[in-house]
């Protein structure tokens, strides 16, 4: 996906909100852990979208980078229904998509 380089970012997940049984894996980016997921009807019914701050180490000298979810030992992965990134140079402001992927 692309990234804005050395720039803060921020990696948004679309989920379903009904998916259980034994959905647990991890997000890496660039090769590195960027958070466990465990999902077990987390909001019924609906999609929901989670964020997860990128560490700014990781966009240094990139352009793009992998974005994996990796299930743990004998689970599955949750089913993602989008996934972006978006880099924001302040907090109030409104995010800037940086990548997109459905």
């Amino acid at each position: 996906m692309k990234v804005h380089p050395g720039q803060p970012q921020e990696l948004r997940v679309k989920y379903w909100g009904g998916d259980t049984g034994g959905r647990e894996f991890d997000i890496l980016v660039a090769g590195q852990k960027l958070a466990t997921v465990k999902l077990d009807k987390n909001k019924p019914g609906e999609f929901y979208e989670e964020t997860y701050s990128i560490p700014t180490e990781l966009t240094q000298g990139r352009s793009k980078m992998t974005v994996k979810f990796q299930a743990h030992s004998g689970r599955m992965a949750g089913g993602v229904f989008g996934c972006a990134i978006f880099t924001s140079s302040d907090t109030n402001a409104a995010a800037q998509p940086a990548a997109k992927s459905r």
